[in-house]
């Protein structure tokens, strides 16, 4: 208007026509804004523009602040916190009409951590501030899951309550109630029973033939040698058809019976040399003097330690071994020695062995032999190839 287009006058002079009655004069003019629609040279709006009336009444409505004497606190919702339990009472809670005249709109949870049962639907109720870092936030819109480090999981009240019923009728299931029972039983005897493998592992071990170095390369020549046993033919029966006498067919039968003990024998022959060469082996480690007494032990070792180190200082031509070697090659060297007496003892048993492993061999070439024979003689006439 004509009042706000009024200059400003100089600094320090007095206003013309101090006292007359004049509308009032503006000190500072904001400058008219770029690419603005409003400046103070525009026509303000009248109290009859529908936009001004709006905006007078939304700033009458604002709330005022709190004066000296009032202060604005947070409504107390203990009370009705400490009435809640679990996520049930949790969720009972929230979907009632009393929720709505309360100020609790969201309960943290805690979940309740069981040595034995697994319970994962079991939360407890705590007050804000004592959550753990993986906690559950229900309100009336649903369920939150906030887990360090992973993105929260939200689900909503029905869906919690169905995997929670469900949950629990499965649990009542008799597979699912006593899992961790038969799981752990089912450990526990499967643990007794490796143990005792190892028990008997570990017992066989000191009377297995196989296990032992000294005998595990001789056992494999004899078996092989008394397969060899249970190869030759002690009867002879001719594949094409053959009359015989008994004269004629006993002649025949003792003919075979001598090739094969020729071939026996030969067999026999190899497994003795086998035997003979394990056991001087094993005695010849084994013969020590009387060791009756723990002196004459010692003795018998360090005559032997001696031995051997003068032999092998003459033949490398260095210098005496250090204290720790020799000690450490007289614990081998005994350790050796007593190996070597206990596989002294166990001769007797291993030549028993390859004696029923030579008899086991040449009774089952007999029986086989004899089948045969017995099958020759049930086949049909027209068939036979043998007949008297």
């Amino acid at each position: 208007n004509a009042q706000d287009s009024a200059q400003p006058p100089s600094q320090g002079a007095p206003p013309e026509g101090a006292g007359a009655s004049r509308g009032p004069v503006v000190l500072f003019q904001e400058p008219r804004r770029r690419g603005s629609g409003y400046s103070h040279d525009d026509a303000r709006p009248g109290d009859d523009d529908p936009m001004y009336q709006s905006i007078v009444q939304a700033v009458r409505k604002r709330p005022r602040p709190a004066g000296p004497g009032l202060q604005l606190v947070a409504p107390n919702d203990d009370k009705d916190i400490l009435q809640l339990h679990n996520a049930e009472d949790t969720i009972a809670f929230l979907s009632s009409s009393s929720c709505s005249a309360s100020s609790v709109k969201f309960v943290y949870l805690n979940r309740v951590y069981k040595t034995l049962t697994f319970r994962p639907y079991d939360l407890e109720v705590v007050f804000r501030g004592d959550q753990e870092p993986e906690h559950f936030v229900i309100s009336s819109t649903g369920v939150v899951h906030v887990q360090p480090g992973q993105p929260s999981e939200v689900m909503s009240l029905s869906e919690w309550m169905r995997e929670s019923t469900l949950f629990n009728v499965l649990t009542r299931v008799k597979f699912f109630k006593h899992y961790l029972i038969e799981k752990a039983f089912r450990q526990w005897r499967r643990n007794t029973r490796f143990k005792m493998y190892c028990l008997t592992r570990r017992n066989l071990c000191k009377s297995f033939f196989l296990s032992k170095r000294t005998f595990a390369t001789t056992t494999m020549e004899l078996h092989r040698h008394a397969h060899d046993l249970s190869t030759f033919e002690m009867m002879c029966v001719p594949e094409l058809k053959t009359e015989f006498t008994i004269e004629r067919f006993k002649e025949v039968q003792a003919q075979q019976r001598g090739t094969a003990a020729q071939e026996y024998n030969q067999v026999m022959e190899k497994m003795e040399a086998s035997l003979l060469r394990l056991c001087e082996a094993v005695t010849q480690r084994a013969d020590v003097p009387d060791l009756s007494t723990l002196e004459s032990l010692e003795q018998y070792l360090l005559t032997n330690a001696a031995l051997a180190q003068s032999a092998g200082t003459l033949r490398t031509g260095k210098k005496m071994k250090s204290m720790v070697e020799a000690q450490q090659e007289q614990r081998e060297r005994m350790r050796a020695l007593k190996r070597a007496m206990v596989e002294h003892g166990m001769l007797g048993s291993f030549v028993r062995l390859i004696d029923y492993m030579a008899a086991e061999a040449l009774f089952r070439n007999c029986i086989s032999s004899l089948e045969g024979f017995l099958e020759v003689l049930q086949l049909p006439m027209e068939k036979k190839v043998v007949t008297f």
